[in-house]
């Protein structure tokens, strides 16, 4: 027992009237109000906004993480996921270029990106690494078509990753699983806003897997789902698992 503990168990059994006390002290002890029981909450706090890069990423106005490194802009649970994937062999179509084409640009083999605004194609296409091609598409029927024409600049090849995540997703997302390569993935971020292109992956007989939590940036919890191919089978980065935050597994008794 605590110092802390002692005392407050001595002043209590110098108070008088205790029968009469004990339910008031009881509901005050245990009330959501109590600033003494918001510790835990307060530890959340500080692992989404420092630990995640929260803070950071809100005052710059950019998806990084807590080092200033690029990343999606997808749910933290999302980002977490890929980060223990093994994708340095793997080939990237994008969907809407940003700070995600820099972070597939560090961690895949090859990244093509298409990008409808011409000021953020601007803005990005400078900061790439040379595994990286961006390209401007516009009208929408050219920035849609981008990826049928990529797979076919590829011999025909498909690409193990496909990100929708610019605009015209659910145009985006019909006939996406058919450029997919065997064992491959879609994902499909703020996916609760648009049903219609989830039910396109779905139909398409990809396993769907949903992602939901806060964000980059953002002050709400958002959704990004991943559809795969039944052959998924990728790689895993030689790292210890577990999330940001996470505690160490305690030291449970042994049960024969």
């Amino acid at each position: 027992m605590s110092v802390g503990q002692q005392l407050v168990r001595t002043a209590w059994k110098a108070v008088p009237f205790k029968t009469a006390l004990r339910p008031a002290v009881r509901s005050l002890r245990d009330s959501t109000w109590g600033p003494w029981n918001w510790w835990r909450t307060a530890r959340a706090c500080r692992i989404l906004a420092i630990e995640f890069g929260h803070v950071r990423s809100s005052a710059e106005e950019t998806s990084i993480d807590r080092q200033g490194q690029p990343v999606p802009w997808f749910s933290y649970p999302a980002i977490e996921f890929l980060d223990r994937l093994d994708l340095s062999a793997k080939s990237v179509f994008e969907y809407g270029c940003g700070n995600s084409t820099r972070y597939w640009g560090r961690r895949a083999a090859s990244v093509v990106s298409v990008e409808h605004v011409p000021d953020y194609y601007a803005l990005i296409a400078p900061q790439l690494p040379p595994n990286c091609e961006l390209t401007l598409r516009a009208p929408a029927e050219n920035y849609i078509g981008a990826l049928a024409r990529s797979k076919h600049d590829r011999g025909g090849r498909g690409f193990d990753v496909i990100v929708i995540d610019g605009h015209s997703r659910v145009r985006c997302a019909e006939h996406a699983a058919e450029h997919l390569a065997p064992g491959g993935m879609i994902i499909l971020d703020n996916s609760e806003w648009f049903p219609e292109a989830s039910a396109h992956l779905r139909a398409a007989e990809l396993i769907e897997v949903t992602f939901s939590g806060f964000a980059p940036i953002g002050d709400a919890t958002q959704t990004t789902t991943f559809f795969f191919d039944r052959g998924f089978n990728f790689p895993l980065e030689d790292r210890p698992p577990g999330s940001i935050g996470s505690v160490p597994k305690p030291k449970f008794d042994r049960v024969l």
